[in-house]
């Protein structure tokens, strides 16, 4: 069976992004074939289109790490043909070619059923990055237990997946929000407000404090997608026993001047959200979260959807206007 892909190739001189056609293997004991009919862009499908080895494992790859779509021919009990399905953070070696593809393979042991209640391209737009929101405000929840609600709650990298995500799920479990994003336009602003944003800082007016152990404390958590002087500035500023939890890295893998006291003195938790490493426990308490407020959720106001054949429109989209969720129609349902 032929399908089509877009594979992300590097030599020497250049990177390469293509759409070509490739023969499907055969299932194996547990792979389910699959006709996606959306995907979303994610911050690590543009590491791969900017040439990162380290997100591709090896040239050419087909980048892509959430999906809905229905099954077309399954090798597992579990999975039957015509059944819906989706999948979000899906590690490399379990689907084949990859996801932005007309059909591929994936292994069973990664997807859930969509529920009858809930829209496939709804589901496509909250994605990898709604879920690491979710994965955020569900430590969140269960970090602060003692603490009288509702939280302040800061939030960086705000227009962005994760951002965008964070606020919505924040505002609809009644957190005071404080938007941290490079606001550039009144159009970003009026975006970040229309999501729930109580306030809107500019990351970038942030100044460095000379102080290097501790500020003021302001917030009870926060969620960090981006990184660097950001987040290490503040981790300064959470209050006691607050949480810190981080969801990306868009700004820096590396922190500023990073320093021990907000944890020894202020017993503050730094904790990871490690999307596609959560046990299935956690999985199933953040499901039950997603499920809960996806149809309270207005869509519309973060989407905007491309074809398959534009994926480079919405690749060169992503990398200038880092608003919201960039969705692809990959089929017709």
């Amino acid at each position: 069976m032929l399908t089509k892909a877009w594979f992300v190739d590097k030599n020497k001189k250049e990177i390469i992004f293509s759409c070509n056609q490739i023969e499907l293997r055969g299932l194996n004991d547990g792979d389910v074939l699959i006709k996606p009919f959306f995907s979303s862009i994610n911050y690590r499908d543009l590491l791969a289109f900017s040439g990162d080895v380290g997100v591709a494992g090896k040239w050419p790859y087909v980048p892509g790490v959430d999906f809905v779509g229905e099954v077309l021919e399954s090798s597992s009990k579990e999975w039957n043909c015509g059944d819906r399905v989706f999948a979000f953070a899906l590690p490399n070696n379990t689907v084949w070619p990859g996801v932005w593809s007309k059909s591929f393979i994936v292994k069973s042991k990664c997807l859930r059923k969509l529920p009858e209640n809930i829209s496939p391209i709804d589901i496509a737009t909250f994605g990898t990055a709604g879920l690491a929101a979710a994965v955020g405000i569900n430590l969140i929840k269960k970090n602060l237990p003692d603490k009288s609600l509702p939280y302040k709650i800061a939030i960086t990298g705000a227009s962005g997946g994760v951002g965008s995500f964070s606020i919505l799920l924040a505002k609809l479990f009644n957190h005071k929000v404080y938007a941290f994003s490079q606001i550039q336009s009144d159009r970003k602003a009026a975006y970040l407000h229309s999501l729930g944003a109580d306030l809107l800082l500019d990351s970038e007016k942030l100044k460095v404090s000379k102080n290097p152990r501790l500020l003021p404390d302001r917030y009870d958590a926060v969620i960090d997608s981006v990184g660097g002087r950001l987040l290490t500035e503040l981790l300064k500023q959470v209050k006691n026993r607050g949480i810190v939890v981080a969801a990306g890295m868009a700004g820096s893998i590396q922190t500023d001047n990073f320093d021990l006291a907000p944890f020894l003195l202020r017993g503050v938790k730094l904790i990871g959200t490690g999307s596609d490493i959560i046990s299935e426990h956690e999985s199933n308490e953040v499901f039950e979260i997603i499920f809960s407020v996806l149809n309270k959720i207005d869509f519309k106001k973060i989407r905007e959807t491309f074809d398959f054949d534009k994926m480079e429109i919405a690749l060169d989209k992503m990398k200038n206007d880092k608003l919201g969720r960039l969705v692809i129609k990959i089929n017709d349902i």
